[in-house]
């Protein structure tokens, strides 16, 4: 909960917001610079080892660049049918499983035999 009686002391002076007037803009160029010319750089490389060595960061990043959702207009679908829309998700689905290779099971470790 906020403090309803600030001490004057502690306040920002008036009309200031604690920071200088675009010293966030300045950072974020900045950063975004040295992250572009460091990619220019050793981007390729860098992309490649992360896929070989640590695959599971690389498919993190991977996932934290894809939308988490994608909207589709209605209005583009307004001349089809309910069932022509049924249909084009039945192909897209199948598609899909032609493209995602299938999940491995894990190997099972063979039971071991019991001794009496």
């Amino acid at each position: 909960m906020a403090n309803p009686n600030p001490s004057p002391s502690t306040r920002f002076a008036p009309g200031s917001n604690g920071r200088p007037k675009g010293s966030r803009d300045r950072l974020s160029a900045a950063f975004l610079k040295a992250m572009s010319d460091d990619f220019d750089t050793n981007g390729v490389a860098v992309v490649e080892r992360v896929r070989t060595e640590d695959p599971a960061t690389y498919l993190r990043v991977v996932a934290s660049l894809l939308p988490k959702e994608v909207e589709i207009s209605r209005r583009v679908f307004d001349d089809v049918s309910e069932d022509e829309l049924a249909a084009v998700i039945e192909i897209l689905r199948e598609e899909v499983r032609k493209e995602t290779p299938p999940a491995s099971k894990p190997e099972l470790e063979p039971t071991p035999k019991q001794t009496h």
